[in-house]
């Protein structure tokens, strides 16, 4: 099935993510004032009938099924019953333009979007939204319901529907999870089974990757207790929040970056191995004995949890590069204070640094990141898992017996 094709559930998913990620867009420019309450509403409203437009064969380019077309029995249909049901539970507290229901779907969706964004900047990791989008993506394909286990969309457990015989039953609560039986045919013509749709992520970073677009978080972390922060002997677990501050390296001019050790006696960079390239990273440490780590996004690598590196680009010194990375892969800013080691990983050779933290919010990581921790050094070798990382974790006990 074609990738633009609205009964592939990939591309329907990925539809959904980005409109999950515009209306995070919309959430922020609020959030600085860039737009005020009733600008956020309308163009909430705007994004939902830009999707209504895309599922019901109005925009050009995408292929369309009988089920986003039909007139009866098809998506708008569906959508109209569902915004009964919400009616039902929250009255006309909700924008809905009865000519187009399915705009009203999106809006719905919109709303917990919002709710999700509040949660995170308020530091909750659970909501409704990935339940939301699955029951959305399951609308929008024509699929039966999944099975509800919290509050998707709306406060009863069970949504209203309407039986064969055109009897409407009114939403109802009840503790039954039922498995979802598949409908004849699939529910869209041509389908025996429904595909499996693509995974929905539980969160959305709250800073957007490099081009622009919204980052989902399949495991995201839970925040530990703020008390752990001041016990040496806890790990403390940071989650993303998205507090915007600026990178040191652009704040204070490239390679004069304050945090520097122009007097640091290091060898020459290594060789590097044809099919590698050459990285540089830095092992924060605390003033109470522990040290930082992240926890790259949806386990990029393959790493639970790793130390601060990236790639060392043109025309930036090791140094410069290593205070950089720090900030955008763990929200600190740092101060050099030596050479650690140098290491062959499994597609890069790295040279490491070893600093102090001096400021920054652990919070304000990067997209790269979807947790920061601080760890007791004894706890290091079962908290880094990866071949890699041991090394450091060697040079490091080495270095401070050395001191």
């Amino acid at each position: 099935m074609g990738e633009n094709s609205l009964g592939n559930p990939e591309f329907v998913s990925e539809l959904v993510a980005q409109f999950a990620g515009e209306i995070q867009a919309i959430c922020k420019r609020g959030e600085t004032g860039e737009l005020d309450i009733p600008d956020v509403e309308r163009e909430m409203q705007e994004a939902s009938r830009r999707m209504s437009a895309i599922f019901t064969g109005k925009t050009k380019g995408y292929r369309v099924t009988t089920w986003n077309t039909a007139r009866l029995g098809g998506l708008e249909s569906k959508a109209r019953v569902f915004l009964a049901s919400l009616k039902v539970n929250y009255g006309n507290d909700f924008w809905f333009d009865n000519s187009d229901p399915v705009a009203g779907l999106f809006f719905a969706l919109a709303h917990q979007v919002v709710s999700a964004y509040l949660a995170a900047r308020n530091g909750a990791t659970e909501h409704h939204l990935p339940d939301a989008m699955q029951y959305v993506i399951c609308m929008l394909m024509g699929y039966p319901d999944p099975p509800v286990e919290s509050e998707p969309l709306q406060k009863s457990q069970v949504h209203g529907y309407t039986k064969r015989d055109g009897t409407y039953v009114k939403p109802y609560a009840t503790n039954v999870v039922a498995k979802p039986k598949p409908a004849p045919g699939g529910g869209v013509k041509g389908h025996t089974a429904p595909p499996k749709p693509k995974p929905i992520p539980k969160a959305i970073h709250p800073k957007p990757n490099d081009v622009g677009e919204p980052v989902g978080l399949y495991e995201p972390h839970v925040e530990t207790d703020a008390a752990h922060w001041g016990q040496p002997d806890k790990i403390a677990t940071f989650i993303p929040r998205g507090l915007g501050g600026d990178c040191p390296y652009k704040l204070y001019g490239g390679n004069a970056v304050e945090g520097q050790k122009p007097d640091l006696k290091e060898p020459p960079l290594p060789e590097v191995a044809k099919g590698k390239h050459l990285s540089v990273g830095v092992v924060v440490e605390e003033s109470d004995g522990r040290v930082w780590t992240i926890s790259p996004s949806n386990r990029f690598g393959g790493y639970d949890n790793t130390f601060p590196k990236g790639t060392l680009e043109d025309g930036i010194n090791p140094q410069a590069s290593a205070i950089k990375e720090a900030f955008e892969k763990s929200g600190l800013k740092v101060e050099i204070t030596g050479f650690l080691a140098d290491v062959e990983r499994g597609t890069s050779t790295t040279r490491y640094y070893r600093a102090k933290r001096v400021g920054g919010d652990p919070t304000d990581m990067g997209w790269e990141s979807q947790a920061v921790h601080l760890v007791p050094r004894e706890r290091l070798a079962a908290h880094l898992q990866s071949k890699y990382d041991q090394p450091l974790i060697a040079a490091l006990t080495n270095n401070n017996e050395k001191s």
